[in-house]
């Protein structure tokens, strides 16, 4: 099972601004990035999608 961890930071800035700080495991030297819930819940379905197998009965 692969797992695509996220670190979130919500803030007085985040929450203002109803973004997100995200950074992905494994790429701390590349900084967060701020999105919408809305863009951040894409990339979360993004992952899903590509990493969900596909089972025929």
């Amino acid at each position: 099972m692969q797992k695509v961890p996220f670190m979130l930071i919500v803030g007085e800035e985040e929450e203002k601004n109803e973004t997100l700080s995200i950074r992905r495991h494994g790429q701390e030297g590349k900084g967060n990035i701020t999105v919408t819930i809305e863009e951040f819940a894409a990339i979360v379905n993004e992952e899903i999608s590509k990493t969900l197998k596909v089972f025929t009965v």
